[in-house]
């Protein structure tokens, strides 16, 4: 399976050759969705701009799951 257009957009994903780099990978993807996601809470409770960053909020997560999935996949050599 060739990746190669989707590589710039998960970068650290990429780089989870060993144990190392694995976790590594999947700490700055659950940092990430952890602190937006709680920084997005807080802006949440603004009526008009709750909704904008629910949207916001479940693509950050959708973005943060698929860069962990790939990242277990480049450790597993399911992908290249």
């Amino acid at each position: 399976m060739n990746l190669n257009s989707i590589k710039p957009y998960f970068p650290q994903a990429f780089k989870a050759n060993d144990v190392k780099s694995l976790v590594i990978a999947l700490l700055i993807y659950a940092v990430v969705a952890c602190v937006l996601g709680w920084v997005l809470g807080l802006l949440s409770f603004i009526p008009i701009i709750g909704f904008i960053t629910n949207i916001i909020g479940w693509l950050i997560k959708l973005y943060c799951v698929a860069g962990i999935v790939l990242s277990l996949f480049v450790f597993l050599k399911v992908v290249k």
